[in-house]
């Protein structure tokens, strides 16, 4: 059976089977070699087309005014950066003894890259000397404090996640270097009919935001882990240490808790904080 399966196969092979001759194999060759030369070529001009399209729509966003782009190099050994003008980078267009009005704005950044967009921006000020146009770059934090393991833990958070305020005086190149700074999504006010004009926090606005700051540098200590009534936790602080209770109630605005602990059989009901305590 097996011999006979062979011998039909091979005859297919050879009797019915038509093969392609050397000279169609090279024909076919060549014609997929031109279709794939003008398919690139098609390509590379759909590529040309559109970089030149994005270019003319970037020129008309971002530079309706004809001032000057972002400088491209940004270091103070560089031979040429008196000629390019590092400076002065941050008064041009302002008149002589003139000095830049500050205010403070928002920028968006990515989240999780605040701190990055903040050294970035403070190493641009050193390098460009723009301490006079731009006089702070500010992340709004906050302390809190957590207990792990009877041990008490500091912890900094953000308080605005996605937000770095600047101080700064928006002029010359000044908000293309803080628009243009890497993970920066671009300022707080900019919509798509607008991205040149950026708009200043209000005075009572950056009250507001710095009185939190100020109030959250000093304010009383803060733990992240909330509690709720019914709660077993484990005493860690004071002299009924180790003891095991259940919370009979929760008093958040003074950060207390009346716990019931069992003590030689008999329930005591005592009033503890939640810094002295832990969940089981």
């Amino acid at each position: 059976m097996k011999s006979t399966y062979f011998k039909e196969a091979y005859n297919e092979l050879v009797h019915k089977v038509t093969w392609p001759t050397w000279s169609s194999l090279q024909n076919s060759a060549i014609v997929v070699m031109i279709a794939s030369l003008i398919l690139a070529l098609v390509i590379l001009a759909m590529d040309i087309s559109f970089e030149t399209i994005i270019n003319a729509i970037t020129s008309i966003l971002y530079f309706p005014l004809n001032l000057p782009p972002p400088l491209p190099a940004r270091s103070p050994s560089h031979p040429h950066a008196q000629q390019v003008g590092f400076q002065n980078i941050s008064t041009r267009g302002m008149s002589n003894g003139e000095k830049p009005v500050l205010e403070w704005y928002v920028i968006r950044a990515i989240g999780g890259k605040e701190k990055k967009v903040k050294e970035y921006l403070e190493s641009e000020i050193r390098t460009l000397h723009l301490e006079d146009s731009i006089a702070q770059v500010l992340i709004p934090t906050e302390k809190v404090y957590q207990v792990r393991n009877g041990k008490k833990i500091t912890k900094e958070r953000i308080s605005y996640p996605g937000y770095v305020l600047v101080q700064a005086a928006l002029v010359g190149e000044i908000p293309h270097i803080l628009r243009n700074a890497p993970n920066v999504l671009g300022f707080l006010s900019d919509t798509k009919e607008s991205t040149l004009q950026a708009t200043p926090l209000r005075p009572q606005e950056v009250s507001r935001i710095l009185g939190r700051v100020d109030e959250l540098a000093t304010q009383e200590e803060e733990n992240e882990t909330p509690y709720v009534e019914g709660e077993s936790v484990k005493v860690i602080d004071g002299p009924f240490a180790s003891f095991v209770g259940t919370i009979e109630k929760v008093d958040n605005e003074r950060k207390k808790l009346h716990v019931s602990v069992k003590i030689f059989g008999r329930k005591t009901p005592m009033e503890l904080s939640f810094m002295q305590v832990e969940k089981e």
